[in-house]
């Protein structure tokens, strides 16, 4: 009989953060055990998102392990409030010269701000890949599309295949990418 395939899923978000990008890894990981699929799941402990839905918990098995990683990133409504107040119309030199900061800031975190969870990230799975419980698969799911740069880190352990997960969003976001709205790849 063969052991278990191991796979390790990486999502940014996991419950009991909520919203519809939830459902994709988490459904996953509730299902792959019936196909012979031992999962793990390396997230973000304090992802900066809007929701909570501590009900999905019941989808996660107790003896599921969840790596969770600190980000760097500021909380939800920090990050909400202080994008609000950079884009509304500035009046005074203070405003006018934090609106440029918090562009500058922006223009910075690329492809998102969710790279600020790479450190945390990056070193939870190279201590994973160096473990005993190595994972013989790593299945990356994005947006965040910052995400996919565990996939070096992921590469660098022989024998581990590596699974780029590229959700609606990447669609949606083409546009603005490839400049068709303003007509300029014509």
């Amino acid at each position: 009989m063969q052991a278990p395939l191991k796979a390790l899923l990486v999502s940014y978000t996991f419950p009991p953060t909520g919203g519809a990008g939830i459902h994709r890894v988490l459904k996953l990981a509730k299902y792959l055990p019936a196909h012979g699929v031992t999962p793990a799941v390396l997230t973000a402990r304090n992802p900066s998102v809007p929701l909570r839905d501590e009900s999905l918990m019941r989808d996660v098995a107790l003896d599921m392990p969840v790596l969770r990683t600190r980000t760097l990133e500021p909380g939800y409504g920090i990050k909400a409030r202080t994008w609000k107040n950079s884009s509304s119309e500035r009046t005074s030199r203070s405003s006018r010269i934090m609106g440029r900061v918090m562009t500058g800031a922006r223009q910075m975190l690329l492809p998102d701000p969710q790279i600020l969870w790479q450190p945390g990230a990056q070193l939870a799975l190279a201590r994973r890949l160096r473990s005993g419980e190595r994972p013989d698969l790593v299945f990356i799911t994005a947006p965040p599309f910052s995400q996919f740069l565990l996939a070096p880190v992921a590469r660098l352990a022989r024998g581990t295949a590596v699974v780029l997960d590229y959700r609606d969003e990447w669609s949606t976001l083409r546009e603005s990418y490839e400049m068709i709205s303003s007509g300029l790849a014509r």
